[in-house]
């Protein structure tokens, strides 16, 4: 699954005040990197109560011939009531529902999410995919501190993992179309038909200033502005073949404040504004709005990097605004405070009692992941099942994946555990960060 991810990125950004063709034009950005031979789909999600997950009717994007039948079943069974949608295997018990929508799940596979077996066994999926030959479906799905977002899905034709590249670059573009979302919104609220209408600064792509104002006018908005907008102009030029490298000097926003969108005047000349674009939070709690941001989405599941990514701050200072937030509210540890956001942000307590582990084990999903586990106190077998617990499988994918049972695969994580002095997921995750850091460090 190759392609051009910026293409994704810059579509992410462009105003469209109709949902649908907002979505479209997402999708059709991101068939080049995701299409499989079976077209691509994507829905909206508001997830604020998981007990009544809603989502809109989805957009379809180059189905495959012959599929049209199927594909119109498929959308007419989808505006049937909840519970008969259950009944055809087209939604899954509420259980499941927070396990899609309450964790960090970025980039997953529906055969992870469920298990191969129980995933192969929905009727749904073997009254309406199997004849198409579709086995599985990888899902980029984002959803914001509101818990509003979008899901994209790509069905393929086996049941596959998706690769720490994978995971880390689609991450990331996530993060710019939450973003991008997020200010198309803001702007459809406030009736805005341009994105110069309320913007901070007006910038040339060589990041000179045509007008500046607010807080864009503080000496280190201005240099962060900059910067951002010659790192825009190199992603989307010298660098766009290399998504990685260009995605990684493109951040979701800029100084946790602004969003850089493109503009072009009646001359036909090029400008990047940059608009206010904070994520919403749901909750009201005794934190900075920075340390509230920071903390939603660690309550999510999302590590410390990616939420750096999210915001345009360094990791350090994600970092410290974390540690910031739990000891203003007294919380030891993700779980508590994954707990305590759920009463927050209003979601109903029952569905988020067993937020714990299941938020550790998704703690690192998106973050940057080696197969090869470097550490000597591990077996080569070890390694391979610290990389899918860090990859964020369940202990069902990994036991699928290798031919064994849920059983085993929980017995050699408890072993695993134990050899490296660890009791969670999570704290496994910030084990072999650190280590990394220091073998990083050692070469220095």
């Amino acid at each position: 699954m190759s392609g051009d991810l910026i293409a994704v990125t810059e579509a992410a950004y462009r105003f469209e005040a109709d949902d649908r063709a907002w979505l479209s034009g997402l999708l059709h950005a991101a068939r080049g990197s995701l299409d499989a031979g079976f077209g691509v789909l994507g829905y909206f999600l508001d997830a604020g109560d998981l007990s009544d997950v809603r989502v809109s009717s989805p957009v379809v994007v180059g189905p495959p011939a012959g599929s049209e039948a199927i594909v119109a079943q498929i959308l007419e069974a989808l505006r049937l009531p909840a519970p008969d949608q259950r009944e055809l295997g087209l939604l899954q018990p509420p259980e499941t529902a927070e396990e899609l929508y309450a964790r960090s799940h970025t980039v997953v596979t529906a055969s992870q999410v469920t298990g191969a077996a129980a995933w192969a066994a929905i009727p749904g999926v073997q009254r309406w995919l199997h004849p198409l030959g579709i086995h599985d479906l990888v899902v980029i799905k984002t959803v914001d501190l509101d818990r509003r977002g979008f899901v994209l899905a790509a069905p393929v034709a086996r049941v596959i993992t998706p690769d720490a590249e994978l995971v880390t670059q689609w991450a990331r573009v996530a993060a710019h179309m939450a973003a991008g979302d997020r200010v198309r919104r803001a702007m459809i609220r406030a009736r805005v038909s341009s994105p110069l209408e309320g913007a901070e600064a007006v910038l040339r792509p060589d990041g000179q200033f045509e007008r500046v104002e607010g807080a864009a006018r503080e000496p280190g908005g201005r240099a962060a502005l900059r910067a951002m907008a010659l790192a825009i102009e190199k992603a989307r030029g010298p660098m766009r073949s290399d998504s990685g490298g260009a995605l990684s000097l493109w951040t979701a926003l800029v100084e946790g404040r602004w969003t850089l969108l493109e503009h072009f005047d009646r001359g036909g000349r090029r400008y990047l504004v940059a608009r206010r674009n904070e994520p919403r939070v749901r909750g009201t709690l005794a934190l900075s709005s920075r340390e509230e941001q920071v903390a939603g989405y660690a309550a999510i599941g999302h590590p410390v990097k990616l939420i750096a990514y999210e915001l345009g701050l360094s990791s350090s200072t994600v970092s410290e605004h974390l540690a910031s937030a739990m000891q203003k509210l007294g919380l030891d540890n993700r779980a508590e405070l994954a707990r305590l956001w759920a009463g927050a942000s209003r979601m109903p307590m029952a569905d988020a009692s067993d937020l714990g582990d299941g938020l550790e084990d998704l703690a690192v999903a998106a973050a940057d992941v080696e197969d090869n586990i470097a550490d000597p106190k591990l077996t080569e077998t070890e390694r391979g099942i610290v990389a899918q617990v860090l990859r964020g499988e369940t202990n069902a994918a990994i036991a699928t994946a290798r031919g064994t049972s849920p059983r085993t695969v929980a017995n050699q994580i408890a072993r695993i555990f134990k050899k490296l002095g660890v009791g969670s997921r999570a704290e496994l995750a910030a084990y072999i960060a650190g280590t990394r850091s220091d073998q990083r460090d050692s070469s220095n």
